[in-house]
């Protein structure tokens, strides 16, 4: 009986020094995270095009090691366009683009580029079915202007995404 009770005081120990050195505690804040944190929406929150997020850092300006929470960017593609063709973000923010594909019978998808042509690929996403929503997250670059598209359909649904 005493060994069960001095194994089980070891490893309550054990397990108390693996939480403390790895910062965390039962009320940690990582796990009653903010769903809006990575793009979720919530019900009754109104929708909107652009977010910007927090960027942090110290004297010497924004730390770019690590991403600031998510900017969610909308766009529709309905009779082959685009809802938005001008987007502005902050250099070097995590960003979420929300395409919802609106046509009934054509697929659609979302890449940037650093030329209107097509080369230099920052990020080539997926294709989103008829009738469908998909979500692409990915770091804006360094400041600059790009250039976004349906990569099917390069020459009706295209823009511009600037950073600053």
């Amino acid at each position: 009986m005493r060994t069960h009770i001095l194994s089980s005081l070891i490893i309550f120990t054990a397990l108390a020094a693996l939480v403390a050195a790895c910062g965390g505690s039962s009320d940690d804040e990582t796990r009653h995270q903010d769903p809006r944190a990575v793009g979720t929406l919530t019900d009754g929150e109104t929708p909107a095009s652009m977010r910007t997020p927090t960027l942090q850092g110290g004297a010497d300006g924004p730390d770019r090691s690590v991403p600031s929470p998510n900017l969610i960017i909308e766009l529709t593609a309905l009779n082959s366009a685009f809802s938005e063709t001008e987007l502005q973000a902050p250099a070097y923010a995590q960003v979420s683009i929300i395409v919802e594909n609106a046509e009934k019978d054509a697929s659609h998808s979302f890449s940037l580029y650093r030329t209107p042509n097509g080369e230099g690929p920052v990020f080539v996403g997926g294709v989103v079915p008829a009738g469908e929503t998909r979500s692409f997250t990915f770091t804006t670059p360094e400041p600059g202007t790009y250039y976004f598209r349906d990569d099917l359909m390069p020459g009706l649904l295209h823009g511009t995404l600037e950073t600053k």
